[in-house]
């Protein structure tokens, strides 16, 4: 049986054995548009791109931490300043540090400089100075110069710092990072999808100079990608990584309903009960449009049906079977197969209905019934 998986495998060889560039982001396109906009794959991306959030929040809480602390130690500096005699510059460079901290929405070394710079007068005068120093960790020497560690005086500040590290080299092996490489290709490259979004965007009040020359720089670099230089975007070998990455990604989550965890599923039409493995029933009302499609979809001995005849038994009494919905027409269709898949997704099934292009005919579109499940 020629699956889903094996039509988006299909699609991502030809972009991987692309060796002319020009012809690899062609094919790169139509790789991302399968990928991003067939619905049969929907579940698949939801589930990597959640797969984002928890190295996401918990570096975002490193953030936050780190720069906490800075403000912290600059506070404790000024207070210190403020009652004992420092040496002349602590002033100066703490008003340095609160000018950059006011701008500031993340930590970073500009910022851990000043404070550092403070700490090293200090240490310059044990004597008077030491007991204070003392209370964020023990003073160091190195020949006749004094320090105090980073990771003692700065623990949550260097926690983050390594924690951008690690999260900068997980993300160069995640497949959520690569599924957001592909994004970002095809929101730009791909010209009536970038219209939409631009549209999108400009009607919401968003500046989106940034995102057109993005694009157009992007078309150029696709073009001639030996004479442009965008370290924004990757090269050609890094795109065809995300590419297989993806595909071992997609594969691991679609392939077990379609090869191995097949639910046996029945519906009774009469009732608009529907079974999944002898569960719970998932109840529909038979007057409405759901049932009344499950009805006509699990009536067929194929598990295949056009949509212009699912349309026709729905809403018309027509039988041209070979006219071609028009965009309304399958917005309506398409809008009762979601609320189909959104009450199976409630029970954590996946999808039971796919909608899609048909291959053979040109502006023909389909329903499947999902390899996921099996009649009983």
């Amino acid at each position: 049986m020629y699956t889903k998986l094996n039509l988006l495998r299909d699609t991502a060889e030809i972009a991987l054995a692309s060796t002319i560039p020009r012809l690899f982001f062609q094919a790169f396109r139509e790789f991302a548009k399968l990928l991003l906009c067939d619905e049969a794959y929907r579940a698949a991306i939801k589930t990597i791109a959640a797969r984002e959030s928890k190295p996401t929040t918990t570096l975002k809480k490193l953030e936050f931490a780190g720069l906490e602390e800075l403000k912290k130690r600059a506070q404790q500096l000024s207070e210190y300043a403020i009652t004992t005699t420092v040496p002349s510059g602590v002033p100066a460079i703490l008003g340095h540090f609160y000018g950059l901290i006011d701008q500031a929405s993340s930590p970073n070394r500009a910022l851990l400089a000043p404070l550092e710079q403070i700490f090293c007068l200090l240490l310059n005068d044990v004597q008077d100075h030491g007991r204070f120093m003392k209370k964020f960790g023990p003073i160091k020497h190195i020949h006749d110069d004094r320090y105090i560690s980073t990771e003692d005086v700065f623990p949550k500040f260097d926690a983050w710092e390594k924690g951008t590290l690690y999260f900068a080299q997980l993300r160069q092996t995640a497949d959520w990072f690569s599924l957001n490489q592909v994004k970002v290709f095809f929101e730009r490259y791909d010209f009536q999808h970038y219209d939409t979004l631009q549209k999108k965007l400009n009607e919401g009040g968003v500046n989106t100079d940034a995102l057109h020359q993005e694009h157009n720089t992007l078309i150029v670099y696709t073009h001639f990608p030996n004479q442009t230089d965008i370290p924004k975007f990757p090269n050609v070998d890094e795109y065809k990584s995300h590419i297989r990455r993806l595909l071992v990604s997609v594969t691991e989550i679609m392939e077990p309903a379609d090869h191995i965890r097949a639910h046996a599923w029945d519906y009774n039409s009469e009732t608009g009960e529907f079974v999944v493995d002898n569960d719970e029933p998932i109840l529909f009302i038979i007057t409405e449009d759901p049932a009344r499609l499950l009805k006509e979809i699990c009536a067929i001995k194929k598990s295949t049906m056009a949509c212009v005849t699912a349309y026709n038994k729905l809403w018309t009494s027509q039988a041209d079977e070979k006219r071609v919905l028009k965009e309304g027409d399958r917005k309506r269709l398409r809008s009762v197969v979601r609320q189909i898949r959104g009450r199976f997704e409630d029970r954590g099934y996946p999808a039971f209905l796919i909608m899609q292009k048909d291959k053979n005919t040109l502006g023909r579109y389909e329903l499947h019934r999902s390899t996921a499940y099996k009649p009983v």
